[in-house]
């Protein structure tokens, strides 16, 4: 663990602004494809890159770095709950939008958001991959 942070503190102590964007960056260009994964390893890998955002934001010399007020909010924002809920559901396909809506219709915590994705989304899924199974090689499925 300490040989992360010394990592991560080494890529990142006394950075700039420029990198404080390409760390947002990280989070908002984040997608959810699900032809290429389960909305379990999806929601794995989101906590994983929010967590090195958190990582590194927090530690962020902003002194040093000479912010501008664009490092500090960043800061600021990392400790608000709704903005990993909001980051995560904005990383989903518009055609989700029935259940991104029901879930932010409800005042929910980002535990409770995982969970129902995690809940609703493989239900879609599983619905695919059966009409896969279905499919042979001789009797495709188009």
């Amino acid at each position: 663990m300490k040989d992360a942070y010394d990592e991560l503190k080494k890529a990142y102590e006394g950075k700039t602004a420029t990198e404080f964007y390409a760390l947002l960056d990280s989070l908002t260009n984040i997608a959810f494809d699900d032809r290429k994964a389960t909305i379990e390893d999806y929601i794995t890998h989101y906590e994983a890159t929010w967590n090195r955002f958190i990582g590194v934001i927090s530690r962020a010399d902003l002194i040093t770095a000479e912010d501008d007020g664009f490092g500090a909010g960043l800061q600021k924002f990392a400790k608000i709950d709704k903005a990993k809920v909001e980051f995560l559901l904005k990383s989903l396909p518009a055609y989700y939008s029935n259940i991104i809506e029901n879930i932010r219709a409800k005042d929910n915590s980002y535990d409770d958001v995982a969970r129902k994705l995690r809940e609703y989304v493989p239900a879609r899924q599983k619905g695919s991959r059966r009409k896969e199974a279905d499919a042979s090689k001789d009797d495709p499925l188009v």
